[in-house]
């Protein structure tokens, strides 16, 4: 593994030089296993979400966990853990405008929090999906002002998007496979419809349900990520083996087979479709993941897992390298057809990339895009990386990389692992372009700077400890292109 301090290189597209640094990084939480899900930022305010086992039982349940970290992210203004009787975690979270946090997750456990008022008072089967709305300002349980199950019967629901509207009303989409959740009389979709379903659902902020939803065919399918426009159209993308599912507008029409990535916009109110598309081949496309980011109704990210036969267009790279790589892909939900796609391309190495739970996607105040990760390949293509080589052969490392809004020009690409195998899973950019991830590592040498809050973890070759890190991105001047 070689780590670098800096990393120098003339960015044709923006006309300058920039050097990223690793400004900050350390290993987080003091229990036997962390796990680094979801991140958020307001100002300067980061806000984490995971789950963490207690160190006292090693088959003690996972604790739901929330942290807000002081600007230095060496220090925590807040927290909140929940230790059930059973196991729970959050996916997503994010802040409501004003100083409080929706969170999204999943619960096991009996005896979750809900407040009066909630849409689902008990957990109806095994997994439910679990929202939270929390004020920081409080303490413990006393700071809950809103929390309620979402599920039904059957073994596994989950949370897995969260996003939040101007409004502080909160969506939220996960994956159903019980057939009898309960669901508003103006869902889109009120019965299951196969295998598992996505679901998605609108909360005003102050929990009052404005939807519940199934979405899904005679297969199994699942909804990964949320994100709302400015005019409060939602999008969704789910992963999905059913044919037949609704096409308005579309790309691709029909299902490729196995499984498909799939993008959804509806209208604010939840029961409109305004374009949709499948977006895949006959292999599997986001089968354990996908990434997604809406800068507008023209500019619509997705990204996720896909072998060699996935569609590419304008591609940055029109081949996969390996087994599976990381296919990213553009679309301009305003036009149809084959115009709707306005890039896709892959990224990756020889070896299986982007292929493990746990992708994310982020743009920054100009649209560049931020994908986070986890690799096995040693041939990554890099650039500005600050870590050059994979941590150890055969095992994953964390990747985040970064592409311009027309997803034509790599800005930005690096390793960020050790010796055992580490999981890239949230990402977060403020506005100085400051980069933040959030995973877990099986690397007892993780990337860890000098000021580390915490520089040793729990770790073993079944636990594993979350990871925070900022990577920091300086602009050095104009750069005289010669061509």
């Amino acid at each position: 593994m070689a780590v670098v301090a800096t990393a120098t290189a003339m960015m044709t597209s923006l006309g300058m030089a920039e050097t990223v640094l690793l400004k900050y990084s350390s290993m987080f939480g003091t229990y036997r296993s962390d796990d680094g899900l979801g991140l958020a930022l307001t100002g300067n305010r980061l806000a984490w979400t995971g789950s963490q086992r207690p160190a006292y039982a090693g088959g003690a349940p996972d604790n739901h966990a929330v942290f807000i970290f002081s600007p230095s992210l060496k220090t925590t203004d807040y927290g909140f853990t929940f230790d059930p009787n059973q196991s729970a975690k959050g996916y997503r979270l994010a802040f409501d405008g004003q100083t409080n946090i929706w969170v999204a997750g999943d619960s096991f456990a009996t005896d979750s929090p809900v407040t009066p008022g909630a849409y689902q008072s008990t957990n109806s089967g095994s997994y439910d999906g679990h929202l939270m709305k929390l004020d920081p300002s409080k303490t413990g349980i006393t700071g809950i002002l809103y929390a309620t199950y979402l599920g039904g019967s059957g073994f596994d629901d989950h949370l897995y998007g969260l996003a939040v509207d101007t409004a502080g009303c909160v969506y939220v989409a996960g994956l159903m496979q019980s057939t009898d959740m309960p669901t508003t009389p103006n869902a889109y979709q009120k019965t299951s419809g196969g295998k598992s379903d996505g679901v998605f659902a609108k909360f005003d902020s102050t929990g009052g349900v404005q939807f519940v939803s199934y979405f899904g065919g005679a297969g199994g399918d699942a909804f990964r990520k949320i994100a709302l426009d400015a005019d409060g159209n939602i999008y969704l993308v789910l992963t999905t083996s059913s044919a037949g599912l609704p096409v308005v507008n579309a790309y691709d029409s029909t299902f490729g087979g196995n499984s498909d990535m799939y993008l959804v916009k509806f209208d604010p109110t939840g029961t409109n479709i305004l374009y949709s598309t499948y977006f895949g081949s006959a292999g599997n496309e986001g089968n354990n993941d996908i990434g997604l980011a809406v800068r507008d109704a023209s500019n619509v990210y997705l990204c996720g897992q896909a072998a060699a036969g996935a569609p590419t267009k304008n591609a940055w790279k029109a081949t996969c390298a390996g087994g599976y790589d990381l296919l990213f892909a553009r679309f301009d939900t305003t036009l149809s057809g084959e115009d709707s796609l306005r890039s896709a391309s892959f990224y990756g190495g020889s070896n299986n990339d982007f292929d493990n739970p746990g992708i994310d996607m982020t743009l920054d105040v100009v649209g560049n895009i931020y994908i986070v990760g986890s690799a096995s390949s040693t041939n990554l293509p890099l650039k500005n990386a600050v870590q050059t080589t994979l941590g150890s052969v055969g095992t994953n490392d964390a990747v985040v990389v970064k592409f311009t809004p027309d997803c034509s020009k790599l800005l930005l690409a690096t390793y960020l692992g050790g010796s055992g195998s580490d999981y890239g899973q949230a990402v977060a950019v403020d506005g100085a372009n400051n980069i933040y991830l959030t995973g877990k590592t099986f690397s007892t040498n993780f990337p860890l700077t000098p000021d580390a809050a915490r520089s040793t973890g729990e770790i073993t070759y079944q636990w594993a400890d979350s990871f925070i890190t900022k990577l920091s991105v300086v602009s050095r001047g104009a750069v005289i292109i010669v061509r």
